[in-house]
Protein backbone atom coordinates (compact mmCIF):
# COMPACT_ATOMS: atom_id res chain seq x y z
CA UNK A 1 0.00 0.00 0.00
CA UNK A 2 1.41 3.39 -0.96
CA UNK A 3 1.79 6.24 1.51
CA UNK A 4 -1.11 8.11 -0.09
CA UNK A 5 -3.32 4.98 0.14
CA UNK A 6 -2.50 4.72 3.83
CA UNK A 7 -3.18 8.42 4.33
CA UNK A 8 -6.57 8.23 2.59
CA UNK A 9 -7.54 5.12 4.58
CA UNK A 10 -6.53 6.83 7.83
CA UNK A 11 -8.48 9.98 6.94
CA UNK A 12 -11.58 7.94 6.07
CA UNK A 13 -11.32 6.25 9.47
CA UNK A 14 -10.96 9.68 11.08
CA UNK A 15 -14.04 10.92 9.21
CA UNK A 16 -16.02 7.86 10.33
CA UNK A 17 -14.95 8.43 13.95
CA UNK A 18 -16.15 12.04 13.71
CA UNK A 19 -19.40 10.87 12.15
CA UNK A 20 -20.04 8.36 14.94
CA UNK A 21 -19.77 11.17 17.48
CA UNK A 22 -21.97 13.50 15.43
CA UNK A 23 -19.12 15.87 14.61
CA UNK A 24 -18.45 15.01 10.97
CA UNK A 25 -17.96 17.98 8.66
CA UNK A 26 -19.36 17.85 5.15
CA UNK A 27 -17.25 15.86 2.69
CA UNK A 28 -16.09 18.88 0.70
CA UNK A 29 -14.77 20.84 3.66
CA UNK A 30 -13.07 17.73 5.07
CA UNK A 31 -11.38 17.04 1.71
CA UNK A 32 -10.24 20.67 1.39
CA UNK A 33 -8.38 20.33 4.69
CA UNK A 34 -6.21 17.64 3.08
CA UNK A 35 -5.21 19.04 -0.33
CA UNK A 36 -2.45 16.45 -0.88
CA UNK A 37 -5.08 13.67 -1.19
CA UNK A 38 -8.29 15.69 -1.65
CA UNK A 39 -9.48 14.13 -4.95
CA UNK A 40 -9.00 10.55 -3.72
CA UNK A 41 -10.41 11.36 -0.28
CA UNK A 42 -13.46 13.03 -1.83
CA UNK A 43 -14.03 9.97 -4.05
CA UNK A 44 -13.67 7.57 -1.11
CA UNK A 45 -16.07 9.52 1.10
CA UNK A 46 -18.62 9.86 -1.70
CA UNK A 47 -18.37 6.10 -2.26
CA UNK A 48 -18.89 5.54 1.43
CA UNK A 49 -22.00 7.72 1.36
CA UNK A 50 -23.36 5.72 -1.60
CA UNK A 51 -22.80 2.43 0.23
CA UNK A 52 -24.47 3.79 3.37
CA UNK A 53 -27.42 5.03 1.33
CA UNK A 54 -27.79 1.61 -0.32
CA UNK A 55 -27.62 -0.12 3.06
CA UNK A 56 -30.27 2.21 4.49
CA UNK A 57 -32.51 1.61 1.46
CA UNK A 58 -32.10 -2.16 1.88
CA UNK A 59 -33.13 -1.94 5.56
CA UNK A 60 -36.13 0.31 4.87
CA UNK A 61 -37.47 -1.01 1.56
CA UNK A 62 -38.46 -4.66 1.21
CA UNK A 63 -37.12 -5.95 -2.09
CA UNK A 64 -34.57 -3.15 -2.52
CA UNK A 65 -31.85 -3.79 -5.07
CA UNK A 66 -28.08 -3.50 -5.15
CA UNK A 67 -26.92 -3.78 -8.74
CA UNK A 68 -28.49 -6.92 -10.25
CA UNK A 69 -29.47 -8.32 -6.84
CA UNK A 70 -32.85 -8.01 -5.12
CA UNK A 71 -32.38 -8.22 -1.37
CA UNK A 72 -34.60 -10.69 0.50
CA UNK A 73 -33.19 -10.32 4.02
CA UNK A 74 -30.07 -9.75 6.07
CA UNK A 75 -28.34 -13.00 7.03
CA UNK A 76 -25.58 -11.60 9.23
CA UNK A 77 -22.97 -8.95 9.78
CA UNK A 78 -19.43 -8.83 11.02
CA UNK A 79 -16.08 -7.12 10.70
CA UNK A 80 -15.92 -7.63 6.94
CA UNK A 81 -19.39 -6.37 6.09
CA UNK A 82 -23.03 -7.42 5.82
CA UNK A 83 -24.30 -10.61 4.17
CA UNK A 84 -27.73 -10.65 2.56
CA UNK A 85 -29.87 -13.37 1.08
CA UNK A 86 -30.64 -12.04 -2.38
CA UNK A 87 -31.93 -13.01 -5.80
CA UNK A 88 -29.66 -12.60 -8.79
CA UNK A 89 -32.23 -11.01 -11.09
CA UNK A 90 -30.36 -11.98 -14.25
CA UNK A 91 -29.78 -15.64 -13.39
CA UNK A 92 -32.98 -16.03 -11.34
CA UNK A 93 -31.30 -17.80 -8.44
CA UNK A 94 -30.79 -17.24 -4.70
CA UNK A 95 -27.36 -16.08 -3.61
CA UNK A 96 -25.55 -14.81 -0.55
CA UNK A 97 -24.40 -11.24 -1.24
CA UNK A 98 -21.64 -9.78 0.89
CA UNK A 99 -21.40 -5.99 0.99
CA UNK A 100 -18.16 -4.50 2.26
CA UNK A 101 -17.99 -1.14 3.96
CA UNK A 102 -16.44 1.45 1.66
CA UNK A 103 -13.49 1.98 4.01
CA UNK A 104 -12.51 -1.67 3.52
CA UNK A 105 -12.17 -1.07 -0.21
CA UNK A 106 -9.29 1.30 0.44
CA UNK A 107 -7.23 -1.28 2.31
CA UNK A 108 -5.54 -3.92 0.11
CA UNK A 109 -5.44 -6.34 3.08
CA UNK A 110 -9.24 -6.24 3.36
CA UNK A 111 -9.62 -6.75 -0.38
CA UNK A 112 -7.23 -9.71 -0.33
CA UNK A 113 -9.11 -11.27 2.60
CA UNK A 114 -12.38 -10.78 0.72
CA UNK A 115 -10.93 -12.44 -2.39
CA UNK A 116 -9.75 -15.41 -0.31
CA UNK A 117 -13.21 -15.78 1.22
CA UNK A 118 -14.85 -15.61 -2.21
CA UNK A 119 -12.50 -18.24 -3.62
CA UNK A 120 -13.10 -20.52 -0.64
CA UNK A 121 -16.86 -20.23 -1.09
Amino acid sequence: MSDSDTRVADLVENFLDLKRTGRAPDVESFARRHPDVAPRLREALQGLAAVEEAALRVREEPGATIGDYRIAREIGRGGMGVVYEAEDTKLKRRVALKVLPAAALLDPRHLQRFRHEAQAA
